[in-house]
């Protein structure tokens, strides 16, 4: 690939309502914890600082409409200019087919980062998929039967 692709990992690990009823979260990102309202325009913000402009989204079936989360990361991804693919179809204890299925989409599509929106499934899912977009040669079951190591980079 031209561009490494990114992974940029979210846990939300609290969220609470403060006194005008927004929510506040507190969040981790790449080693960084946030204390925040309003962290998606934010976590678009520092995507678009570091020339992110396209972005592959990973998620479940509709957990991420009923929870309201789309309700603010589509918006912050247009409001700084990141182009996105949605690829809604994680299940619980997803399978390689499903992250072989994304990847092939992120690359396809030009994906700078990957981000997944949810619980443990999308996050894993879009950890496997930022790897396997490095690697495209390998499909997940290779990484997961140990057939090919990703290469560490230290930044």
């Amino acid at each position: 690939l031209d561009e490494v692709l990114q992974s940029i990992k979210i846990e939300v690990q609290n969220v609470q309502k403060n006194e005008n009823n927004t929510d506040v979260v507190i969040i981790s990102t790449q080693g960084k914890t946030i204390y925040k309202a309003d962290f998606y325009n934010d976590i678009a913000k520092e995507l678009s600082n570091k020339g992110i402009k396209k972005v592959i989204l990973l998620t479940g079936k509709s957990s991420y409409i009923k929870n309201g989360a789309w309700d603010h990361v589509e918006p912050a991804l247009k409001n700084n200019g990141i182009e996105y693919i949605l690829f809604n179809k994680i299940t619980p204890n997803p399978n390689s087919y499903d992250c072989d299925e994304a990847t092939k989409l992120s690359i396809e599509f030009g994906a700078q980062a990957v981000i997944g929106i949810g619980g443990g499934s999308p996050i894993d899912s879009a950890k496997t998929v930022a790897i396997m977009s490095c690697y495209p040669e390998h499909s997940t079951s290779d990484l997961y039967e140990l057939k090919f190591a990703p290469e560490i980079q230290n930044k």
